[in-house]
């Protein structure tokens, strides 16, 4: 028992410093859209802001995390394919995936991968499927 109070100390620190993380990058994100940098910046940027959301949402699952590092594993494949799909899809900045398949600009999925709050939430989503994928509930 003692080890899950550590977890749960640990993660929400965590939590609260990636929350405060994604924040600053969102903000950051805003001013060089704002004044048109280049799009190298905003890649960089986008990349950080899809790693601290996946980290966000493994931490998010404190309960699961005790159980992995407790040796209670069992390996699902369902949503670790799932997980590894959405990680592609959210990697893979905006204007690649225009010029790979020229996905036309009024439709619902370019949305999806123009808006930066899409994808923080596809990414904190990644990450809980990925913790949920070696736990069997």
């Amino acid at each position: 028992m003692k080890i899950q109070a550590w977890i749960i100390s640990i993660s929400v620190l965590l939590e609260i410093i990636f929350f405060l993380t994604l924040t600053d990058l969102s903000w950051k994100l805003q001013q060089f859209q704002e004044n048109t940098v280049d799009s190298i910046s905003v890649d960089n940027v986008v990349v950080q802001i899809t790693i601290y959301g996946i980290l966000f949402g493994i931490f998010l699952n404190w309960r699961e995390i005790s159980l992995i590092i407790t040796g209670r594993v069992s390996f699902n494949w369902f949503p670790a394919v799932i997980s590894v799909l959405l990680l592609v899809l959210v990697f893979i900045p905006y204007h690649n995936w225009i010029s790979w398949y020229g996905v036309q600009t009024n439709s619902w999925i370019s949305f999806i991968m123009e808006s930066i709050l899409a994808r923080i939430l596809i990414s904190v989503f990644t990450g809980i499927l990925f913790v949920r994928s070696f736990v069997n509930n």
